[in-house]
């Protein structure tokens, strides 16, 4: 089998010793090391590590993307939170504009459902801060930001003041002030370059669904149902002392990507106008209700007022870079 080929039922029904094989022969193409092969979610998945990053292994094809919203059939809780949503902020002239129906509403909000060619890929288990790239610790622009770190063992900033191509500077120092590990950010256009430059590129929309979804179809890339007592990112007293929300945002995902999990933690695509897996925390910092909180995860939704970045703006947005197999 060519490796461009490998659609995502060719690679479920596989032997394991023929996984296994295909496996070895996509690490020698990318340039990486197999380190886990195994089942997520009913299907298998492959993780790869090139340099210090791992890539899970996402098979390409004909593939359905989008939601129909027609189709959603909401639980009593989703049902519950969204008619509360609705009583407050349904009003014409109100900031969110819900429509009265539920499934019009994940309508408006979601890609259109369609079929899209993905070609097979490795795609990074986690995203990270677009424009953030690893320096030696002993980078001259690092040294610089060392000098002014005081007392503090991690510091951020921008430095030197309106320096170009490097915004801002993350280190980490040991106790006796050396540096352990350091980071600039350059701008998302210069993140893009040394990407290309590596082999690697952003996914495009479609791509990204694809990756995210991990073969499903429903609303969400675990089904269609969610919590409905909280917002993905609360965090609840129990026994006097505050812990993380627990939920299925917070698990991989058949690939074995962690995705779409923080709806403020929201990711670029190859397309500058098309941000997926969060809103940048509007729904929730709004107060718009449980369902509609959640709803940012979807994998196929859409927010287009949180997706106007320019090539130069990288604060605050994800990439996840992709390794094409073809």
């Amino acid at each position: 089998m060519a490796l461009g080929d490998l659609d995502l039922e060719q690679w479920r029904n596989l032997s394991d010793r023929d996984a296994a094989r295909l496996a070895g022969r996509i690490a020698e193409r990318a340039g990486a090391e197999v380190v886990e092969l195994g089942g997520r979610g009913g299907g298998r998945s492959a993780l790869f590590r090139r340099a210090d990053t791992l890539y899970g292994l996402v098979p390409g094809g004909d593939v359905q993307v989008g939601y129909d919203g027609g189709r959603f059939a909401a639980s009593p809780g989703q049902l519950a939170s969204y008619t509360e949503s609705y009583e407050e902020y349904g009003a014409p002239g109100e900031d969110y504009g819900l429509p009265a129906e539920i499934g019009e509403y994940v309508d408006m909000v979601t890609s259109p459902p369609r079929t899209a060619q993905i070609p097979p890929l490795l795609v990074a288990v986690d995203a990270r801060d677009a424009g953030l790239t690893r320096v030696a610790p002993d980078h001259p622009l690092i040294a610089e930001v060392a000098a002014h770190a005081g007392d503090r063992r991690e510091l951020r900033l921008t430095w030197p003041p309106g320096a170009r191509p490097a915004r801002q500077a993350r280190i980490l120092l040991n106790a006796d002030r050396s540096v352990t590990d350091a980071w600039l950010m350059f701008s998302l256009a210069d993140d893009i370059a040394r990407m290309a430059d590596e082999g690697m590129r952003l996914l495009t929309p479609d791509e990204w669904e694809h990756a995210c979804g991990g073969g499903a179809t429903t609303l969400f890339r675990w089904g269609d149902d969610c919590p409905t007592d909280r917002y993905p990112t609360a965090r609840m007293r129990r026994d006097g002392e505050v812990v993380p929300s627990t939920g299925p945002q917070l698990e991989p995902n058949a690939f074995g990507l962690n995705i779409a999990q923080d709806p403020y933690r929201y990711e670029r695509t190859a397309d500058p106008a098309v941000c997926c897996g969060g809103d940048g925390g509007g729904m929730i910092g709004g107060g718009a209700g449980f369902f509609c909180g959640w709803l940012t995860l979807a994998t196929a939704f859409r927010d287009d007022a949180h997706s106007e970045q320019t090539d130069n703006e990288a604060r605050d947005l994800l990439v996840r870079p992709a390794i094409p197999l073809v």
